[in-house]
């Protein structure tokens, strides 16, 4: 890649390794680089292997499951009308399936209750995190001027003027918008 460093990552849960590196480096000296950091991605697997893992869920009464990083002891209840999932109290997850119902099935109602779920939060967060569409143009030809110019210099800025004249108000007032918070 045109990077200055070579960058070395190790990534869950298997312990994938990646490997980002200048085009200026051979392969021999890529691979010196790797090696000399074979402790360290030793370290970073093992990490992975040590953190904890849910056994293969069987979908019958008793599992935990979570639910928005709260646990919930799952009841299996038998019906003959349709499947569904219904919290009951702060520590019930109830689900209601046939006699015959697979675990693959179960799983999948599980998953669609997921979906379901994230789908009521959503607007919520839509409407708290949504930029007003003026700031929306700013960033989008602000990201696209990056494309002639990859730092924030004298012809960036230009480049901003030329297609953009109003970007430092955009700019101003997306700064100044609940919005902006330095920690990220």
């Amino acid at each position: 890649k045109p990077i200055k460093n070579l960058h070395l990552g190790v990534y869950p849960p298997q312990g994938r390794i990646r490997v980002a590196a200048p085009l200026a480096l051979n392969d021999e000296a890529v691979r010196l680089a790797v090696v000399g950091k074979l402790g360290w991605i030793k370290r970073q697997r093992a990490k992975f292997q040590a953190q904890s893992r849910q056994s293969d869920r069987q979908m019958i009464s008793g599992e935990s499951h979570y639910l928005l990083g709260r646990r919930y002891r799952l009841r299996v209840h038998q019906t003959s009308t349709g499947l569904r999932i219904a919290l009951r109290g702060k520590a019930t997850m109830d689900m209601f399936v046939r006699p015959e119902t697979t675990i693959e099935r179960r799983k999948q109602l599980l998953n669609d209750f997921y979906r379901a779920e994230l789908k009521l939060l959503i607007p919520e967060l839509l409407e708290k995190w949504q930029k007003p569409v003026q700031c929306l143009e700013y960033i989008l030809v602000h990201e696209l001027a990056h494309l002639h110019e990859r730092h924030h210099n004298d012809r960036f800025i230009s480049l901003l003027n030329k297609h953009l004249p109003n970007w430092q108000l955009l700019k101003d007032q997306l700064n100044s918008s609940h919005l902006a918070d330095e920690s990220w």
